[in-house]
């Protein structure tokens, strides 16, 4: 464990607001989530200062302010963005589990701390005590604990990080860490704190104690403040997995009777809290805790149909524990790419079939393993592009490379279908995240090695129109065509020939190749239709005919 003395000073800005309130004879205090995130020396996003000035009495303060909400949260601008001052407020009535139905300004802050949801977020810094230097700050230690990436997977130590408090086992565990192939697993820090008595810090719900052990513990009763708020009830899995907290036990069971609330809020506010929770340093951990409090049904059900759901082959896990153990070792901070990790095989539940030996079959899972993530992140509200590259990544991630089989063409061609160099380091993430959570001994094997190698080699060649050597103006002025579908025909059987053999990529070559497509068809109406489809087949891979075949026998079951 690493100690040191915390925390360090709060921005100047945030002082002087603080202050000139002080003066003004108002009680104010730096509130929430602020207080938590500094003094466990995490980055502040947002500064929270709460006051018993109403809001019109903070304008008056602070003239370069914004005050256009119900909430009584006025916006004070500094050089670092906004700072918002809220007044205090009271409990009132939450009619539908979200927001109040009125709000009630309170004179004191202990009524304005009773409303707030975790005892980590309940603590209050009296800013009078600071404009009298009575910080007493000096008492504040950081205990940082360094937990190996083995460690969060291993079933014979103690429960380490993220995870549900009293449990003895760590919520995702593998008996065997496989070879990664390339660099070293991550290791990761959770971070608590060891207070002195005379810190000035406001805390009647225990706060300090639970960032202490390391807990998410609602405030007063936990029924009540997630029936105030449903939202409270991811966000609860939320803190644990940002700072790799275990989820108090009456918390935790309050949360898993409560699940069902979840469907009155709006799914752009699940969305984001997803998106923090993938996003976090433990989003396997994270998943595994929705599925535990009965949330992930309520997020993205078509997860919870991988549970039990056996596989043959080289997998080992069930399709979902396959899933999250796939996202466990997805080591990009794209959010895309967490997201392809975790749904790439969606699909297997619906498509599963059993050969004529009897082993399990999941033909064209990536097919409709797209389909399935378009419409799961399009019922959360993702952004299109996000849903268009997890999409993307899903339906090619089954790429397939031999190098007893196949060449420098093989690699044009694959990198072609996938649109680039980019995809296709994406998808060799996506790749050794699905060997090692199926597994696999070891991530990234001689093939893939081998294939990065010619990725390389063929990183110049030309893969899609924009590198070839002419465009449509120089065939119309050849040819003396006017713009119309023959051009494009015959740009893209040059690309299939240029991808064949990069030396053609040349554009005398290439032109004197157009001259006899372009004869060809005259002589022969529809020569470049034909010879167009067998372009398209020789860049979608030799076995289109077979795969089309299979798709025809294969009927994907509807749920």
């Amino acid at each position: 464990m690493v100690k040191d003395k915390f925390p360090g000073a709060l921005p100047q800005p945030i002082v002087e607001i603080g202050q000139k309130l002080v003066d003004s004879q108002f009680a104010t205090y730096l509130v929430g989530g602020s207080v938590r995130d500094w003094l466990l020396g995490r980055p502040v996003k947002d500064w929270d200062i709460a006051t018993s000035a109403r809001p019109e009495e903070i304008t008056r303060l602070f003239p370069d302010s914004y005050y256009n909400n119900k909430f009584g949260t006025v916006g004070v601008k500094i050089d670092s963005g906004i700072v918002e001052i809220t007044t205090f407020r009271q409990e009132s009535k939450y009619s539908d589990a979200r927001h109040p139905d009125e709000v009630v300004f309170a004179k004191r802050i202990e009524d304005d701390l009773k409303r707030r949801d975790f005892t980590v977020n309940a603590l209050a810094l009296d800013f009078k005590d600071l404009a009298n230097k009575k910080t007493g700050l000096a008492g504040v230690e950081k205990i940082e604990k360094k937990i190996t990436f083995e460690q969060s997977l291993s079933p014979d130590r103690e429960n380490v990080g993220s995870g549900l408090e009293g449990k003895k086992r760590n919520l995702l565990t593998i008996r065997e860490i496989p070879q990664l192939g390339f660099g070293k697993y991550p290791a990761f820090s959770v971070i608590k704190i060891k207070t002195g008595r005379q810190l000035p810090v406001l805390d009647q719900f225990s706060g300090l104690t639970d960032l202490e052990k390391g807990l998410i513990r609602a405030v007063g009763d936990p029924n009540q403040r997630f029936r105030e708020d449903a939202l409270r009830l991811i966000r609860a899995v939320r803190f644990a997995v940002q700072l790799g907290y275990k989820i108090e036990k009456n918390t935790a069971a309050a949360i898993k009777s409560n699940a069902k609330l979840l469907r009155k809020i709006s799914r752009e506010r699940i969305r984001d809290e997803l998106t923090k929770i993938l996003l976090s340093d433990w989003p396997a951990e994270g998943i595994v805790l929705l599925r535990k409090l009965d949330l992930l049904r309520e997020i993205i059900p078509v997860l919870e149909e991988g549970r039990g759901v056996a596989q043959d082959w080289h997998h080992i896990y069930t399709v979902y524990k396959h899933s999250v153990l796939s996202l466990k070792f997805c080591f990009s901070d794209e959010l895309a790419l967490r997201l392809a990790a975790l749904l790439h095989d969606a699909a297997k539940p619906r498509v599963k079939e059993s050969n004529e030996a009897g082993k399990a079959t999941f033909y064209f899972h990536e097919v409709q393993g797209a389909k399935i993530a378009r419409r799961a992140l399009t019922d959360l509200h993702f952004p299109t592009q996000t849903i268009s590259d997890v999409s993307h990544l899903i339906r090619y991630h089954m790429f397939n490379y031999d190098p007893a089989q196949h060449n420098e063409s093989t690699v044009r061609r694959m990198l072609h279908r996938v649109g680039g160099r980019d995809w296709m380091d994406k998808l060799l993430i996506i790749r050794i995240a699905d060997r090692l959570g199926s597994g696999c001994k070891k991530g990234e094997v001689f093939k893939l090695r081998k294939l990065k190698y010619l990725i390389d080699k063929v990183s110049q060649d030309p893969i899609s129109l924009k590198q070839l050597k002419l465009n449509g103006q120089d065939l119309m002025a050849k040819l003396k065509l006017t713009p119309g579908p023959a051009i494009g025909s015959i740009l893209n059987i040059l690309l299939a020939v240029a991808i064949a053999d990069p030396k053609i990529n040349n554009k005398e070559k290439l032109l004197r190749l157009a001259e006899g497509l372009w004869l060809a068809e005259q002589k022969k109406a529809g020569y470049l239709t034909r010879e167009e489809r067998k372009a398209e087949q020789y860049l979608e891979g030799k076995r289109q005919s077979q795969d089309i075949s299979l798709q025809e026998k294969h009927h994907v079951r509807q749920r």
